[in-house]
Formats: structure tokens, sequence, C-alpha cells
């Protein structure tokens, strides 16, 4: 089903919540009249394409028609014009099997709902209100708003916390203080005073920490997991494009403790010549595959990858997982 460029009639409840808000548009953008407008990961109105799979959550429906194209008035930039988007209950038509009151709904395209996630794929658009036929066109009706998908609702990321404080050493030992010199070995560092974290000298090989997360309840386990760093390095050395491994093991209720394969990598490289002390993010992917359905936790170990960091020294500064809401 391909996405509309023509308005959307329909009628919208809005009484007892705000009726529209505003966000930004994004470059060389089209927002049809009444057509869903979803929020994408820089916070920007985003009109879903065919067989949309951004993930990105519904926040309502076009107010009025917008255009963003580069030769028109707005100018065609990320943030060139203002999209208002009404709140409220809307009928669109479904793609798939038919929902019932209270199933959730996801995006198919900037007119369309649908009960299938499409493996999580697909933005989280709302809970069915209703389900109505008129004039042979049968629409869900589906309450849209900002607060649906966002923080602590369905669909929306949730961000959880994996200490420094947390990490030992591969053994199970308490890890120490930093010691520089050309060692394996990383120790708790407080660099220049002001940054603490975890550190490890420039060297050919290096030394692993351990740590242990539960995995959230309402975790959506048909959606990736993610393992997020924030680091730095001490130098500025183009040679020192470091890469960081991560071994990741998810135990599950009911299976054995020993059972999983190491559903870690190794991630994409930090920009060695960036300037010495910047702040760079590292990003982990563990597959929705990998992800156990259930109580589960997830026992990991990491290290920056042997042979990609001879000259400068790295600190691990912060680890976060995020993850994705029932």
């Amino acid at each position: 089903m391909a996405s509309t460029t023509e308005p959307v009639p329909h009628e919208a409840f809005t009484d007892a919540i705000p009726h529209y808000g505003t966000l930004m548009s994004r470059a060389n953008t089209r927002y049809p009249e009444g057509a869903i407008c979803c929020r994408d990961a820089a916070g920007r109105a985003y009109n879903p394409t065919t067989d949309d799979a951004s993930g990105y959550p519904a926040v309502g429906a076009n107010k009025a028609y917008f255009l963003n194209a580069t030769g028109d008035e707005a100018g065609g930039l990320d943030d060139s014009l203002p999209i208002e988007v009404q709140y409220g209950v809307f009928g669109f038509p479904i793609s798939g099997a038919d929902p019932i009151p209270g199933d959730d709904l996801y995006v198919v395209d900037n007119h369309t709902l649908s009960v299938d996630s499409a493996g999580g794929t697909r933005g989280y658009a709302g809970k069915c209100i209703e389900v109505q036929t008129t004039q042979n066109l049968k629409k869900a009706y589906c309450l849209m708003a900002p607060w649906v998908g966002g923080k602590g609702g369905p669909g929306s990321v949730g961000e959880w916390d994996i200490p420094i404080t947390s990490f030992l050493d591969p053994d199970g030992d308490p890890l120490v203080k930093f010691a520089d010199g050309a060692s394996a070995v990383p120790g708790w560092n407080l660099a220049d005073s002001e940054a603490f974290g975890l550190r490890w000298n420039n060297n050919a090989t290096f030394n692993a920490v351990l740590a242990q997360k539960g995995l959230p309840s309402d975790l959506d386990t048909q959606r990736p997991l993610y393992v997020d760093l924030l680091v730095s390095k001490t130098g500025a050395t183009v040679g020192d494009a470091t890469t960081f491994t991560l071994t990741a093991f998810l135990s599950a209720l009911g299976a054995l403790h020993d059972a999983d394969a190491n559903a870690g990598s190794v991630s994409a490289a930090i920009v060695g010549n960036a300037a010495a002390k910047t702040i760079q993010a590292v990003r982990f992917t563990i597959a929705a595959a990998d992800v156990p359905e259930g109580a589960a936790s997830m026992t990991l170990t990491l290290k920056p990858t042997d042979g990609t960091l001879g000259t400068d020294d790295v600190i691990v500064h912060s680890v976060k997982l995020r993850g994705y809401r029932k």
C-alpha cells in the first residue's frame, strides 16, 4: 500500500487532552494533512513511508498540509519549518488482521495501521479504541499523542544504566586503581581530576572487564537491544581508531545457564585523530533473535580490541543498555 499525498479526512476526539503540538520538519519532506505523523530519533516530524520500518512512534496527525522542500519558501533543510501535529483518536485503514479494542497498533505507512509490528520494525501507534466500517472501508481508531509512545509507554525507548563501578575483572575480583605503564590491566581513573572511568593503557592486548545486568520485565523481545558506551582517548593518534569487543550471554528462565551463544560483537571504530579527551559514542547491537522472552539476565565482558590502541590510553566513562518497552 503506497503512502498517500492527498488529505485524509477523519474525526478526532480531543476534548480531554491538549489538542496539538509542534515538531520541527525534516529536510525535503511533504506532510499531507491528516496523515500520520511520527517522531524521529532527532525529535523531528517524520512522514512514514511505504512499508515503513523506521520504528519511529506515531505522535498524532498532521494538522494541515506542510511542505519543506528545496526551492520552496521553507528552504528544504532540517528544522526549516514547524509542523503542527494534532493529538487525539484517529481512524485509519487496516493492513492485515482486524484489531479489537485494546490491541496495540503499529504504523504501516502514513495512513495505515496494523496489529503486526513486522518483527518490531514498525513504529508504535497506540492502543486500538474501536473498529468501524464506513462506506465499505474498515478503520481502526487509535489514540495517538506524544505521551502514548513516549517515555514509559509501549514502544518507547528504555534506558538502563550499567554502573561503571559494578565492573569486575574476568575472574570476578574487584578492579584497582589505574597504573600507568605497558600493561593490559585496566583500572579506575579520575582523568584530569574531572572524568571518572575505566582506563586502559596503550598496549598490544587488553584484559576485559565483567558485569551483569538483569533485563527489564517490560522489554520488547521482538526488537534489538543496544549497549552504548561513552569513551575518550588521552591523545589524538590517527592510527588509534580504536574498536571495542563485547561478549554478551543472555540467560533465560528455564534454560541452562550456559545455553546461550555469544550475542556480542566488535564495534565500529572511534575517530582516532579526534581532539584528545573528546567524548565519543560507541554502540553495540544485540539482535532481537538473541533476546529471550521472560525473566532473563545478561552477562557481558568489554575491552578495547587487541591491536587497536598502540599510542593513546582509552577511557570508558559510561555503559548503558537501551531497548524498547512492550
